[in-house]
């Protein structure tokens, strides 16, 4: 008996701790069992090759204590958007990116999304947050639209979910750019939207990167715990003011004077060089001219750029060219290094590896191919072009 007891307490507890339960079925037959039982549903729509959705169903929604929760209070589904159902039930609810987390109640209305991958805690404390019928997007969106007048917190809610979601709304976000005071420029959930709107222009005088402009030193502060962010931030309006003196260059007309005012007060902050190189940069690829666009691009990633991942890109962009002259190739090279002395990592590691590898650099092609492969395996990735890479090199080494 003591045996048997032990048994059905592990299976318990196996049970308890598996996280969430996803059904089987259909989403028609989930609405029917969330009605039955007095539950939500909740639907992951994902797609095989998106990244985030795996980390998502490896890491995340195996949690014990998310599991608990969401198995008490939803009927779980998981749906392919490119297989079976999935494709008429992406076009249905407008699922354009992967993950997306959808939640329902027993009737089939969306009453909330939310989009991408969070770790099991977050995710937790969001749908929680659900349960409370007031801080459901459905919720709050019948409430904006019922008044032209709303009170400031639910616009911001709003604005701040809405744009979670990848969907804007200017007219309301021009509202509440009108109602913000000092301290709403130290939101970071409000910043994150207005810098989404600010970056769909080349100008800088549109009222969203004015607004950030004329409060920068506050929106600074407010993110010095957030180190990360603030560098990203600078990353942004580097671009952002380039793309501005670029249009100078291209129409002498244009009126320049934001960007300029803002640059002279702030050259302590960012480099004057880097912002008219960057402008030329653009100038010159409105031009086409490869070979200047080049000296260029080599001048700003080895004197400026110290994003890990932005010089990995470029090093890539580079390998991917089977024209690229050897001049670039080793342009190329020099950026992956760098990007690789920042911070060492399988992507930026695999670049390094193929690209010493094209310039016949067989010997250390292989012991950064032979160290992607290891970063590769640890971090759970797909090493097998990398392996084909070590495979090619062993030969060529023959």
């Amino acid at each position: 008996m003591k045996h048997s007891f032990f048994f059905l307490y592990l299976v318990g507890f196996q049970i308890f701790s598996q996280g969430i339960r996803f059904e089987s079925g259909t989403f028609a037959e989930a609405l029917v069992k969330a009605k039955n039982e007095g539950k939500l549903v909740f639907v992951d729509a994902y797609t095989t090759w998106c990244g985030p959705c795996k980390w998502l169903a490896r890491e995340v929604f195996p949690d014990s204590e998310l599991g608990k929760f969401y198995n008490e209070n939803f009927v779980s589904l998981q749906i392919d958007m490119e297989k079976g159902e999935g494709i008429d039930f992406a076009k249905k609810y407008n699922v354009q990116a992967y993950p997306t987390l959808l939640y329902f109640d027993a009737e089939g209305n969306e009453i909330h999304r939310l989009l991408g991958a969070r770790e099991a805690f977050r995710l937790l404390k969001e749908t929680k947050e659900l349960m409370n019928e007031d801080n459901r997007f459905s919720t709050i969106k019948k409430l904006i639209e019922s008044s032209e007048q709303v009170d400031k917190n639910i616009l911001r809610k709003y604005l701040v979910l809405l744009n979670e979601q990848g969907e804007s709304d200017e007219k309301r976000l021009r509202q509440y750019l009108d109602l913000m005071t000092p301290e709403d420029w130290k939101d970071i959930d409000i910043l994150s939207v207005l810098l989404d709107y600010s970056g769909r222009t080349e100008d800088c005088s549109d009222p969203y990167t004015k607004g950030i402009f004329d409060n920068y030193n506050t929106v600074i502060t407010a993110l010095a715990m957030y180190p990360d962010y603030q560098r990203s931030l600078k990353e942004f309006f580097y671009v952002k003011l380039a793309k501005s003196f670029a249009r100078k260059i291209d129409d002498k007309k244009y009126d320049n004077s934001v960007a300029e005012r803002f640059l002279k007060s702030n050259e302590n902050v960012f480099v004057r060089d880097r912002v008219m190189l960057t402008a030329q940069r653009y100038a010159e690829k409105n031009k086409n001219n490869h070979k200047k666009l080049l000296e260029i691009d080599n001048i700003l990633y080895e004197k400026y750029i110290e994003n890990a991942d932005q010089l990995n890109n470029a090093a890539w962009e580079i390998y991917e060219n089977p024209d690229a002259s050897k001049k670039e190739l080793k342009y190329a090279l020099s950026w992956a290094r760098k990007s690789v002395q920042i911070r060492e990592e399988f992507y930026n590691t695999d670049t390094l590896a193929h690209l010493l590898y094209r310039l016949g650099y067989w010997q250390e092609a292989r012991q950064w191919a032979e160290r992607s492969v290891a970063l590769g395996r640890e971090a759970g990735e797909d090493v097998t072009l990398t392996e084909i890479l070590l495979l090619k090199i062993q030969n060529a080494g023959k």
